[in-house]
């Protein structure tokens, strides 16, 4: 500190002046902001082609992908993959078969699944947080891959199967009381 600092402090204009200090560090600032602000747009801007890249469900191929990115999503998780895992065990081949079939005769109202998806259900160790994250891997990763009207009927239909799934449950080990 220089002996005319205190001088300096004490003077009306001081809050304007800046001290070598004050422009270096607000040069850093303003440099900073400026990195940060062109990382934002960066960022966004690639948000926006990557979305502009993505294309809706439209073939059997898309479903394929959609599911087995999902439940490869599912069997890494802590929460609901041990209870996949568990229930299917070396019978993951024809559950994604199925799911194809089940995905296609929702998505496309082709009859390719027939059966009730129910009751394989109703008997799992599974409450509303299972449900819940279930849709949570379900959307992210459809949206990491699809966008457009099937992908968002895709989203809504999972969201009611989980819902009225859960609620089917939770009636059952009522009523079982």
């Amino acid at each position: 500190m220089t002996r005319y600092s205190n001088c300096f402090q004490k003077h009306p204009l001081a809050p304007y002046i800046q001290t070598k200090k004050d422009q270096k560090k607000s040069l850093n600032d303003k440099y900073q902001k400026t990195a940060d602000e062109l990382y934002r747009t960066f960022v966004k801007d690639l948000k926006i082609q990557t979305r502009m890249e993505l294309h809706d469900i439209s073939t059997i191929e898309d479903i394929k992908q959609m599911v087995n990115s999902f439940y490869g999503n599912v069997r890494k998780d802590d929460l609901i993959g041990p209870i996949f895992n568990d229930k299917l065990q070396d019978r993951w081949e024809p559950h994604l078969q199925k799911m194809y079939n089940f995905w296609q005769t929702i998505l496309f109202d082709v009859r390719a699944y027939s059966g009730t998806p129910f009751p394989p259900h109703k008997q799992l160790p599974v409450d509303q947080t299972h449900f819940d994250r279930w849709i949570s891997i379900f959307n992210t990763t459809i949206d990491a891959q699809f966008v457009g009207p099937i992908t968002e009927e895709a989203k809504m239909r999972a969201t009611n199967m989980a819902f009225m799934f859960s609620h089917k449950i939770e009636y059952f080990r009522n009523a079982e009381k």
